[in-house]
């Protein structure tokens, strides 16, 4: 038998192990672990995503469907100095501002989340906490479009 290399090592030390990986501009790292598998070559490393949690994967549906209804929109990312409670989605449909709050399972939305959909509402907006895309399409009232 033939001496392992130190990658083949390196790939057994490393097997399952937290890592991130560092992009190439700040704030684009990657979370996730190192998983094996074999190939004619030997043992390679491939990097392994972290599933997306239930709340990304209601946002990317409500995304894809404000997308397919050509309504103007765009994700807020949240971080240090961003005003208190704004929504995950903020957009125009039909000359009127657009929030929109994603929640999965049984998350409900922060008092400073409540406040800011109350004071779009009462500016004449259209606010929405939406579990679904169901509930964006009761929102916008575009019932009579779908079967529901």
């Amino acid at each position: 038998m033939g001496q392992a290399s130190f990658g083949d090592s390196m790939a057994q030390l490393l097997q399952g192990t937290q890592m991130v990986q560092r992009g190439r501009r700040p704030g684009t790292e990657r979370h996730g672990r190192i998983e094996n598998y074999t190939t004619r070559g030997g043992d390679l490393m491939r990097w392994q995503r972290k599933p997306p949690t239930p709340e990304a994967l209601v946002k990317r549906s409500i995304r894809n469907f404000l997308r397919t209804m050509g309504v103007f929109h765009f994700p807020v990312l949240q971080g240090l100095g961003c005003y208190p409670g704004v929504s995950d989605f903020l957009g125009i449909y039909k000359g009127r501002m657009l929030a929109i709050e994603a929640k999965a399972g049984k998350n409900n939305p922060s008092p400073d989340q409540v406040a800011f959909l109350e004071r779009i509402k009462q500016e004449g907006g259209i606010g929405i906490v939406a579990r679904s895309v169901d509930d964006v399409i009761e929102g916008l009232g575009l019932q009579d479009r779908f079967l529901l």
